[in-house]
């Protein structure tokens, strides 16, 4: 079972959400030979509730995913933390409704919840959390403490940071999952549905649960694969970006 841990509904925080762009993106992971992804919006994005109401209106919910278009949609969102990192949780959509709720407070970069209250929270156990990319000089997660960072699932090997640092990139990472007995997972980080699948994760078997999927992650039952055209997705994704913002 292949599946990709961070991907966005939309190409920007302040661009609505459209349920046509969004199956597009659904077909692409499918032509990328994906079988899931977990879908981590900005949990301050526009329209962050409205993805899931049109998601129920469309698609069953069964376990703890949406099928949509055969592709197993997990419930996600990607919060900013007051520290300046950013975390990635998934969990039920319950799990993810709530979570909005407790951070309709917490939006702006003034008000960013400190990690240890997010940490808090009743149900989080339940719930995967990850340290997205971990390194990334804009927001980075390494002002967080070891006691803190130990309290994570995983960390991501994000395929923009791939790009941007080279090869050099990954043992730095390594060492920080490896110094806190945790796994490493692959995300691409797509906001447009050219860089879906740039990297992935494979999985033994197949999970239905987040439960399950947590289980697998950690024993290690699964590898992590890059994509050969990964340079060629992060670079047309960021140019057609960058054309939509001067467009508009």
């Amino acid at each position: 079972m292949k599946i990709d841990f961070h991907v966005h509904a939309k190409l920007g925080k302040k661009v609505p959400f459209s349920l046509k762009d969004f199956l597009k993106l659904m077909e692409e992971a499918k032509w990328n030979g994906l079988d899931a992804i977990a879908l981590t919006e900005h949990f301050n994005a526009r329209d962050f509730i409205k993805i899931y109401q049109t998601l129920d209106r469309h698609y069953p919910y069964q376990s703890t995913y949406y099928d949509v278009a055969g592709i197993k949609v997990f419930p996600g969102m990607e919060v900013d933390i007051a520290e300046g990192g950013h975390i990635l949780l998934i969990g039920s959509r319950s799990d993810i409704i709530r979570m909005t709720k407790r951070l309709e407070t917490h939006k702006n970069k003034e008000t960013y919840i400190p990690f240890d209250q997010l940490m808090s929270y009743h149900g989080m156990e339940e719930m995967l959390k990850i340290g997205a990319h971990p390194f990334r000089e804009k927001n980075p997660l390494t002002r967080l403490t070891e006691e803190q960072l130990a309290r994570l699932d995983a960390f991501e090997w994000n395929a923009k940071d791939v790009q941007k640092y080279g090869a050099g990139h990954w043992p730095k990472i390594e060492k920080m999952a490896s110094s806190f007995k945790k796994p490493i997972t692959a995300g691409s980080d797509t906001h447009h549905y050219s860089q879906i699948g740039a990297i992935y994760n494979r999985f033994e078997g197949s999970f239905t649960t987040v439960k399950q999927l947590k289980g697998k992650l950690n024993r290690q039952e699964f590898e992590i694969r890059r994509s050969p055209l990964l340079p060629l997705k992060v670079q047309a994704a960021r140019a057609l970006k960058k054309k939509y913002r001067d467009y508009r």
